[in-house]
């Protein structure tokens, strides 16, 4: 017999090659458990039983392989929204609230706006402006069924109903021409060439989401070029990229059309998110 206490300790020393082995044993256990970590410190002593051991364990085993903790909980949150995610969306990441806090700060003057959101996966970065823009239309495309799946049970969990999603490859859903007042997205720009066994933190992630040819550079090329179609006079588009791709993408905004172009950095300092303005 194992009280929490023990258990918790035993699962930390099972994860250790987690930088968070603690917090992550802890978590686990509370979804085994069905409570949060406040009721968990408060019954540290209480014994836990064989099932709840047994099925503890499994999800340890999971973690201790590199499976992030976001799949085995089925959850995640993002600024303060609570998303279901699984392996067919990318896990929402804390550098990617740099971008949606951009969004919404350059759409806080007209609340009225047209957003076109590419690769929504989750629907976390579209979810998180609707909710505090209620009354602006978004679009948000995405290739996988299965993601879509993902982000419409995300939106009908949260009550969202000013997003409408479209299956498809970055524009090719879209007929309106110069239309959306914004384009934001987080597209895949890891390089494809990279060996994927060093990255054991991101392995479990789908590749459609992660990966990109010409260096990682590929999609965010492709969305910048034909972004100037759809959106409006003096349309803003926001990308998130990769530490080192910053000066490439405001070079091939400039080559677009596209001036006030500004790079916005992340918690770590590193260059994470660039938006340009459409001249005309």
């Amino acid at each position: 017999m194992l009280t929490i206490k023990k258990l918790i300790k035993n699962g930390a020393l099972e994860l250790s090659n987690s930088q968070s082995a603690q917090l992550d044993s802890e978590l686990l256990l509370c979804s085994i458990l069905q409570m949060d970590r406040e009721q968990l410190y408060c019954r540290l002593n209480e014994i836990t039983t064989d099932k709840q051991i047994s099925s503890f364990f499994e999800l340890i085993k999971k973690r201790s392989i590199g499976v992030p903790v976001a799949y085995l909980l089925n959850h995640k949150e993002f600024r303060s929204l609570n998303f279901f995610v699984d392996q067919s969306v990318l896990v929402p990441r804390p550098e990617t609230e740099i971008l949606v806090d951009l969004a919404l700060e350059e759409s806080k003057t007209s609340s009225r706006i047209n957003i076109l959101e590419l690769g929504t996966g989750s629907g976390n970065i579209a979810a998180s402006i609707a909710k505090e823009r209620p009354e602006a239309l978004i679009v948000a495309i995405e290739l996988s069924r299965d993601a879509i799946r993902v982000a419409q049970k995300n939106l009908n969990d949260l009550t969202i109903t000013n997003v409408n999603l479209c299956v498809g490859d970055w524009f090719s859903p879209i007929g309106m021409e110069n239309f959306f007042h914004m384009v934001i997205s987080n597209p895949p720009y890891v390089s494809n060439t990279i060996d994927k066994s060093l990255s054991d933190s991101i392995r479990f992630e789908p590749n459609i989401s992660l990966y990109s040819r010409n260096k990682g550079f590929f999609d965010l090329e492709k969305i910048i070029s034909k972004a100037p179609r759809f959106l409006t006079r003096k349309g803003k588009i926001l990308l998130e990229h990769g530490e080192t791709q910053a000066g490439l993408v405001r070079s091939h905004l400039k080559k677009n059309g596209f001036n006030r172009i500004n790079t916005f950095r992340d918690l770590n300092k590193s260059e994470r998110v660039t938006i340009g303005w459409q001249k005309y």
